[in-house]
């Protein structure tokens, strides 16, 4: 029964009450050591879209496939989170933010290559990316997501498929 509430049933991922848990004992960490994660939020660039012209069953294999992928991609000491809906969280333990700019091209890359095939074709799929660390002056580990959730905003208004950070 907790792996029910903890694990995403459609997607394998973590559920939002399990990674509000992790990310409180990150932040926690945090303070205590001065040592954070990379918080990574990020969101299927016109999933709906995806939905609307292929179905929801469709929808549902993207995100499967999506969490498969950067669960492979990430280290295994990195948690993904279904946020919501097409929205995930990754908390990147031991990244340093001089290294997130190259991981998150990688990432954005390895997204860009993946080719879901249903009985309808062959659906490519992109992501729109933030980033944010810990601060010092953070209360809690919403401030961080909170940044992460408005980089993630810059990148759409860039024109999708793309990293932003606030530091």
């Amino acid at each position: 029964m907790e792996s029910e509430l903890n694990v995403d049933s459609l997607t394998g991922a973590g559920t939002r009450r399990s990674g509000e848990k992790d990310l409180q004992e990150a932040f926690n960490k945090y303070k205590k050591l001065g040592e954070g994660p990379g918080i990574m939020m990020c969101d299927l660039d016109h999933f709906k879209d995806i939905n609307d012209k292929h179905g929801h069953s469709a929808g549902d294999l993207v995100l499967e496939e999506f969490v498969n992928v950067t669960k492979d991609f990430l280290r295994s000491s990195d948690k993904i989170i279904r946020w919501g809906g097409d929205e995930f969280i990754m908390i990147l333990y031991g990244m340093k933010e001089k290294a997130v700019v190259d991981f998150c091209d990688k990432y954005l890359a390895k997204i860009a290559d993946l080719k879901v095939g249903d009985a309808n074709g062959e659906l490519t799929i992109n992501v729109s990316v933030g980033i944010s660390f810990f601060r010092d002056t953070d209360k809690d580990y919403s401030e961080a997501v909170k940044r992460a959730d408005e980089a993630l905003y810059q990148s759409k208004e860039k024109g999708r498929n793309q990293a932003c950070i606030i530091k």
